[in-house]
């Protein structure tokens, strides 16, 4: 529901930019200079390399504005950084409210340092999937599995990345725990099964074979 709501609100937004003139070069490279604090020859550089870009993705510069703060504010990361990252992430169809929601929850909810609770965000917000759900499988992670904390913050954006529902892996946890005293492996076969009960059973995975197969279709298949 979460992926269907943020592609209709993109499909909207493209069509309200639509609306608007295309960015020039001109206007990136100002853009990239003022906002970006690149200097003349690098954003000259930058909207060279990117206006197809950006106006193939039907980006505004309000939208470019919004990101850029998104991705400077309360993050600690250099100007250099987000300026080397910025267009990807851009370009990417990342929302600034999703990117920001999932940096909040991954920074307060499970103590990544800053820039790490940004690149997690980035990661997660380009999928896309709901941020509701992290600070469940956080503390899922962290306090039931009893992750160490660097395992926890690994574990919790691949879980959520690939759609893993915290109530069906803690479910399942609840199972595989009275059969070994192994937590790493407890949460494997947990993973396993929630993957198969996820949003109804559909999450899939593309095998070496190039085609799409269903948790246990995917296990067989190997």
């Amino acid at each position: 529901v979460f992926a269907k709501m943020v592609r209709l609100t993109a499909l909207l937004s493209a069509s309200l930019v639509g609306l608007t003139a295309a960015m020039t070069k001109e206007s990136i490279a100002e853009f990239a200079r003022l906002s970006l604090y690149a200097n003349r020859t690098e954003a000259d550089k930058l909207a060279a390399a990117n206006v197809k870009k950006v106006n193939a993705a039907r980006l505004s510069e309000k939208h470019l504005e919004d990101l850029r703060w998104a991705m400077f504010f309360n993050t600690l990361l250099s100007r250099e950084e987000v300026r080397a990252q910025f267009f990807s992430v851009a370009e990417d169809g990342v929302e600034p409210e999703v990117l920001k929601a999932f940096r909040q929850s991954l920074y307060y909810d499970c103590d990544m340092n800053a820039k790490q609770a940004m690149w997690a965000a980035y990661e997660l917000a380009g999928i896309p999937v709901d941020p509701a759900p992290v600070k469940e499988m956080w503390d899922f992670l962290y306090n039931s599995a009893e992750l160490s904390k660097p395992e926890a913050h690994r574990w919790v954006v691949d879980l959520l990345a690939a759609g893993i529902e915290p109530k069906a892996l803690s479910d399942a946890w609840t199972v595989q725990k009275g059969s070994t005293s192994d937590n790493l492996e407890a949460l494997e076969k947990s993973v396993y099964t929630a993957a198969t009960t996820s949003a109804g059973g559909l999450l899939a995975r593309y095998a070496k074979d190039g085609h799409l197969y269903s948790a246990q279709q995917f296990q067989q298949y190997y």
